[in-house]
């Protein structure tokens, strides 16, 4: 060969590998870009269908962007709807199916819909358009890829069907970059009993454990509700007069922005009122058979599990529920008496408890729950299993290991 022809070929050879180590690069490159490091937004488009006539809560799973750590932080949203009433977005709960489909509306209230949607909402919006930025520097901590719940409230009063759309944006924001995680408050009474044709009420007390500030609260109820107040008593000091948040129309319950400080110690007061109709109404979660009487808000900084951040939120051991004037040696005697099983049972935010529980507790004294509360979170530690059914065995384990809280119920009278 020619030396001119091998310099040729050489270069050709070398061309060659040039374009191979180029293409190799390049193939890398596009299949595996590097990863975004903050999610900004996410886009959604929903439409749904509400026949003539009709009232209805659709619900659709939602899937949230994946970024590159475990949490994404939700620190506004944008929207704009027509023809609904209110929209919602709600946690799953944790033991949501990842393959739920994200694709396919359901009606909320059918029997089983909401069992992977947690009781408190993150979002509740009435206007047909608007936005919503958090406070500098707070935004809720989610999960990364994860699932959310949206809702929809919609009222045909029309002869003809309508197709309810909204789209709104949610505004993410790197974990590092939001110091005041914020926490959900959503206090749950769970024992609420109306009778046909008369008026009640339901109270409930919660304590804070810590210095918190709030930046969006709100209270709730259901169709018998007339009215809802919120009162913040100050640590040992006189019962707040005030309401801190009041609601009369339970339908439209008005959100407010203003900050407002929860000092350690202070108490969370809850009363609302309602009448009833034609039947019985107990707590739960239909909106037509069943009441609520909750207080939800925005808070920072979140507590800690280890702080009891799920026992606060939910106010699992709170008190101050009854409203009639039996006594703590009473109640007891009372839940004694009740069918095996009606014991309230917390899972994923929601209370379910059972209608002769909720009575005896609605009974009695709102002092009374003090004790009763104090009585039932020992033996929930220390006795559970021995007391899941009333008899020897749970009286055994209460005499040894509760019975300073069963003196102080046994003794207690009502203040």
């Amino acid at each position: 060969m020619a030396r001119t022809d091998r310099i040729k070929a050489r270069a050709g050879a070398a061309l060659l590998a040039f374009y191979v180590i180029m293409l190799t690069l390049v193939g890398c490159s596009s299949s595996s870009p590097p990863p975004d490091k903050t999610v900004s937004s996410a886009s959604f488009a929903l439409t749904f269908r509400t026949e003539p006539g009709k009232e209805t809560h659709w619900c659709q799973y939602l899937r949230l962007p994946k970024g590159v750590s475990d949490e994404v932080m939700l620190t506004g949203y944008r929207w704009k709807m027509e023809s609904m009433h209110h929209w919602t977005i709600y946690r799953a709960t944790p033991d949501v199916p990842q393959d739920v489909p994200t694709d396919q509306p359901f009606d909320c209230f059918a029997p089983g819909a909401a069992d992977y949607m947690q009781a408190a909402a993150l979002t509740q919006e009435f206007m047909p358009e608007s936005q919503m930025s958090f406070a500098s520097g707070a935004g809720f901590a989610l999960e990364s890829g994860g699932l959310v719940v949206f809702q929809a409230h919609t009222v045909n009063a029309t002869d003809k069907p309508i197709e309810p759309t909204i789209s709104f944006e949610l505004d993410f924001a790197d974990p590092a970059e939001v110091p005041n995680r914020l926490g959900l408050i959503q206090f749950y009474d769970p024992y609420i009993v109306v009778p046909p044709h008369e008026e009640a009420t339901a109270r409930m007390r919660c304590e804070v454990p810590r210095d918190l500030t709030l930046i969006r609260r709100w209270g709730h109820m259901h169709a018998h509700g007339v009215e809802a107040n919120v009162f913040l008593d100050p640590p040992g000091g006189p019962a707040g007069t005030t309401p801190i948040a009041s609601v009369t129309n339970w339908e439209d319950p008005p959100i407010l922005l203003d900050t407002l400080e929860l000092p350690k110690g202070s108490q969370v007061r809850m009363e609302c009122k309602y009448l009833g109709r034609d039947k019985l109404i107990l707590q739960g979660p239909d909106k037509l058979d069943n009441e609520m009487c909750m207080f939800i808000g925005y808070y920072y900084p979140e507590l800690a599990p280890e702080e009891g951040k799920t026992d606060f939120e939910n106010c699992i051991w709170g008190d101050w529920y009854g409203t009639g004037t039996q006594t703590c040696k009473d109640l007891l005697a009372c839940i004694q008496s009740c069918p095996q099983g009606e014991a309230p049972v917390v899972a994923n935010t929601k209370v379910a408890v059972g209608p002769c529980w909720q009575q005896c507790v609605v009974d009695s004294c709102p002092s009374a729950t003090t004790a009763f509360s104090g009585l039932r979170s020992c033996i929930e530690s220390n006795c559970a299993s021995e007391c899941a059914s009333f008899g020897e065995v749970c009286s055994s384990c209460v005499s040894s290991s509760c019975l300073s809280e069963y003196a102080t119920c046994q003794t207690a009278a009502c203040e």
